[in-house]
């Protein structure tokens, strides 16, 4: 796709070469016969040379160009908290990302994009649920958070950050062989405007309903 996409493919791109590492921590412990919680902590450090990255072209499409070498490096977390008793279950999860994500040196016709961060990679990234169910009840909450995201080679222009949400709740209905789910969810819970990639606005608030059944031989 790179070389040969129809439009914006570059077949005069070089290969990429990747060193990469990470490392990681991981803890479980459980606080009494309800309650227990989990966190996990990683660091990851990526050096590319010669990088392939998409970008707006001089036309209405996008196009494929080596940026030369790009160092990515951050951390991830992640906390989970559960608790469990009388048929009733809940679980709280919040997962956060650091990245930064910079162009160490730029290739001829872009100058002005070392240490810049790249294109649509935000600094900051959270995501949270909280899930309840009891007996065949359930229902969660998903909350994510984006940071800006630079839409140009040279941070000149970005798209703000968001927090978006989604409520769904439903409920199993089992019998010997056969399970029904019926669920209802709210995206967007709020009715942000938001991008995700420039001048592509995403749907307001939405709804849905689905019903999943399954059987078994």
């Amino acid at each position: 796709n790179d070389l040969f996409w129809n439009p914006g493919g570059n077949p005069g791109l070089k290969n990429e070469y990747a060193y990469s590492y990470e490392i990681g921590y991981k803890l479980g412990h459980e606080i009494s016969s309800e309650i227990s919680i989990s966190s996990e902590l990683s660091y990851f450090n990526n050096y590319i040379r010669d990088m392939i990255q998409w970008h707006p072209g001089e036309y209405s499409y996008w196009t494929a160009d080596n940026i030369k070498n790009i160092n990515t490096a951050g951390l991830e977390s992640e906390v989970s908290l559960s608790y469990s008793a009388n048929s009733f279950n809940a679980l709280l999860n919040a997962e956060y990302t650091f990245t930064k994500a910079n162009t160490l040196n730029s290739s001829a016709g872009y100058d002005n994009t070392k240490n810049k961060q790249l294109m649509y990679i935000p600094v900051n990234q959270l995501n949270a649920a909280l899930r309840l169910s009891w007996r065949n009840i359930y229902s969660s909450l998903l909350t994510s958070f984006i940071s800006r995201r630079y839409i140009t080679v040279d941070n000149s222009q970005y798209l703000p950050e968001y927090i978006i949400n989604a409520l769904n709740f439903g409920m199993k209905l089992n019998s010997k062989n056969n399970t029904f789910d019926v669920n209802f969810s709210i995206e967007n819970l709020f009715n942000i405007s938001y991008q995700a990639i420039a001048w592509y606005p995403l749907p307001g608030r939405s709804y849905s309903v689905g019903i999943l059944f399954q059987t078994k031989k």
